[in-house]
């Protein structure tokens, strides 16, 4: 199990999370900006694979409610975080699931 921990952060512009009747599966990535945009109008990003977390539903619901106390009090210290116009898209126009 150590070769697969690492104590090196990672950082993810590009979150999906999917679930089945088991499991909840969060997949992270960074994308980056094509030089000529185009590949977002297609439909494609370049990117590099981060990582994918896989857990039970409990798991998922202890995560969602850590992830809203910080938030709240994240907000309560430094001000309400924005969200982009169309929170259902990334920052980046890829429109996530």
């Amino acid at each position: 199990m150590a070769d697969i921990i690492s104590d090196t952060p990672k950082y993810t512009n590009f979150s999906k999370i999917l679930h089945s009747a088991d499991d909840f599966f969060l997949d992270f990535a960074i994308l980056y900006p094509s030089v000529d945009g185009k590949d977002l109008e297609n439909g494609k990003a370049h990117g590099a694979w981060v990582g994918r977390f896989v857990m039970s539903p409990s798991q998922a619901k202890l995560i969602f409610k850590m992830l809203e106390e910080n938030i709240r009090k994240y907000e309560e210290a430094r001000g309400e975080i924005q969200l982009p116009i169309h929170p259902q898209n990334s920052p980046n126009g890829i429109t996530l699931n």
